[in-house]
This record gives C-alpha cells, sequence and structure tokens, in this order.
C-alpha cells in the first residue's frame, strides 16, 4: 500500500504473545479487518510483550484511549 493509503501504527500491550503472529495477525471488530499486527517485542523488564499493528486508513476515528483488545484462540 501507498503511504496515503495506510491508517496510523498503533501499540499494544499483552502479558503473553501466544496466538499473536507478526505479519499474519489481523485486527477484527464483530469480524471486520482494520489492521493487520506488524510486530511483537518483550517489554524492557521482560514482564510484557508489545505489539505494534498497522490500522486501515480510516479506522483511526473508532479507537481512544480506552480502547481495550484480547486475543481470540480457536
Amino acid at each position: 500500500k501507498t503511504y496515503s493509503e495506510q491508517g496510523p501504527t498503533i501499540t499494544i500491550t499483552f502479558r503473553t504473545a501466544d496466538g499473536l503472529e507478526a505479519g499474519k495477525t489481523k485486527l477484527k471488530y464483530k469480524d471486520v479487518e482494520f489492521g493487520q499486527v506488524s510486530s511483537i517485542k518483550l517489554t524492557e523488564d521482560l514482564s510484557r510483550v508489545i505489539v505494534t499493528a498497522k490500522l486501515i486508513k480510516d479506522t483511526e476515528q473508532y479507537l481512544t484511549e480506552k480502547t481495550r483488545f484480547w486475543v481470540e484462540r480457536a
């Protein structure tokens, strides 16, 4: 995608990366895709993981500071 077609990049913190894969895991709400995990790394103290995700353009309007994310496992 060109830069103008991309949405913002967000950062999410989880306890574990179980079920997440950079470049593959999709962010969805009500089964509608609005982004994808782009990278996963550990926090400095190794207690959590930091997930970076790229959103689809124009989806950021639905997020706030209080937006919560979770991992659904099959």
